[in-house]
């Protein structure tokens, strides 16, 4: 299965939107000085916050240049560097440091959780993944949720575990009027693949998805790298449970 193409900011944009940053920061630095040579303001006492908030947002928006694994962890602290700056400015510009006793939770993890929300919509999501087995008929809710995530990602591929159509541990739809955009072959490798269809077989390195601590039966470094071959010479994925 071929994954489909992701659209995805480009670094030169993103390079763009820095530099608009650090010279909109310029201007405003400009425009403190003219105010602190005409007014009697105190601005570093109220400003001082924006030397977290700005390199926060410059580490969120650098997360776009690198590969998505490591971007979406550098979208996340750069999320909890800048929460932590508007939290302090707020408190500072209105004197509230006491309320650190309850909006620490703003830091951890609700703003790593924004974060990593926004860092996935700009990105574009690839893949909405259902642990379901796919017997039980489809709940609207899901259906709702299927639909709200192709409207938001229309790259996005959803499995065949939404709706009931899958054919048991074979894994694959059995009919165009059920959901799911590639089927999951449980614990098994199709024969001879399936021509024309996109499929993914889940597969463990023993007998559990969970730990057991009876289960000791470990496939071999050969067998999985057998298996990975099998599996894509027939034009399928390996999701492999460690």
């Amino acid at each position: 299965m071929n994954d489909k193409p992701v659209t995805k900011p480009a670094s030169n944009l993103v390079g763009t939107l820095m530099g608009a940053i650090l010279i909109l920061l310029g201007i405003a630095f400009l425009m403190v000085r003219f105010i602190l040579s005409v007014f009697d303001f105190d601005f570093g006492h109220y400003t001082w916050p924006l030397f977290i908030i700005v390199p926060g947002v410059l580490m969120f928006l650098s997360a776009f240049i690198l590969e998505r694994k490591a971007g979406v962890t550098l979208a996340m602290f750069g999320g909890m560097v800048t929460m932590t700056g508007v939290i302090l400015m707020l408190q500072n510009t209105f004197d509230l440091f006491a309320t650190w006793a309850y909006v620490w939770a703003l830091v951890a993890p609700t703003s790593m959780g924004l974060a990593k929300l926004v860092y996935g919509a700009l990105r574009g999501l690839r893949v909405a993944w259902s642990a379901d087995f796919g017997y039980a008929p489809v709940d609207p809710e899901v259906r709702h949720l299927t639909t709200v995530a192709a409207q938001v990602q229309p790259d996005v591929i959803v499995n065949n575990r939404v709706d009931k159509g899958r054919a048991g541990m074979a894994g694959m739809t059995t009919g165009a009027e059920f959901l799911g955009d590639f089927g999951t072959p449980e614990q098994e490798v199709p024969a001879t693949g399936v021509p024309g269809v996109d499929w993914e077989s889940c597969i463990t390195m023993n007998r559990h998805w969970g730990w057991n601590r009876a289960d000791t039966a470990w496939k071999s470094d050969q067998e999985l790298i057998r298996m990975l071959v099998d599996i894509a010479s027939k034009g399928g994925n390996l999701l492999l449970n460690i």
